[in-house]
């Protein structure tokens, strides 16, 4: 009885598929990697977004003032020499943004604020609480999401109608200032000391490296309203 030959591939049949199969998923990634950096900017204004629409509703369920802290040039490694970071705090005492930097002991104020080695209050103190920690870097290095403005939209439409910034309120080196969200449903914008910008409405921008995506917001003190503009 003669047997048949076994049906099967040569060992270069096999590196030939091997090497289309590997040709392909090269490809894919690559797809992948771009369609991650054209949405990288856009992932990270929805979160804005949602990051102030939530920090808002929070301060008036709650009746307490509710800050976003921004650092336009933050990082997890300091507050400078990056593409941007914010930070939601809940002021469940009144006292983080004493004029004196002062807070109950173990707190924490405005003024004493330095990520990333002061973020929180010690253990046990109740006087406030990190909500939210967020830096642009890490929705995608190759895209150069940060903070910023496309020069081509250098301006808000109604209701806004005022010239857009990086971040209108924001002063200091590093760079920093803070949208706080009030219990009766206004807003008020502060410097890097804590000092009142006054300021009907604020602005802050993100864009990726190229510009070719960006993204403005405005925040409107005497109702807390926020707007988003975008491609």
């Amino acid at each position: 009885m003669r047997l048949s030959p076994r049906a099967g591939f040569t060992l270069l049949e096999l590196m030939v598929v091997l090497a289309v199969a590997a040709i392909l998923a090269a490809l894919g990634l690559a797809s992948l990697q771009g369609v991650g950096d054209r949405t990288a900017a856009l992932g990270a204004a929805n979160d804005l977004q949602s990051v102030l629409n939530l920090a808002r509703a929070r301060a008036y369920e709650r009746g307490v003032d509710v800050w976003v802290i921004v650092y336009p040039e933050g990082q997890r490694d300091g507050p400078s020499d990056g593409g941007g970071a914010y930070f939601v705090y809940e002021d469940r005492s009144g006292q983080f943004g004493a004029a004196d930097g002062g807070a109950p002991d173990g707190g924490l104020s405005y003024a004493q604020f330095a990520p990333p080695s002061r973020l929180r209050p010690t253990a046990g103190v109740a006087e406030g609480v990190l909500v939210e920690e967020r830096y642009l870097a890490d929705y995608s290095r190759r895209a150069g999401v940060h903070f910023g403005v496309n020069p081509a939209l250098a301006s808000f439409s109604a209701p806004f109608a005022m010239d857009a910034g990086t971040c209108s309120f924001c002063t200091g080196t590093p760079a920093r200032g803070a949208i706080v969200f009030s219990g009766d449903g206004t807003t008020r914008f502060v410097d890097a000391s804590g000092a009142l910008v006054a300021e009907r409405a604020a602005s802050l921008g993100i864009v990726d490296a190229a510009q070719a995506r960006a993204y403005l917001f405005g925040i409107s003190a005497p109702t807390s309203f926020v707007g988003t503009y975008g491609p």
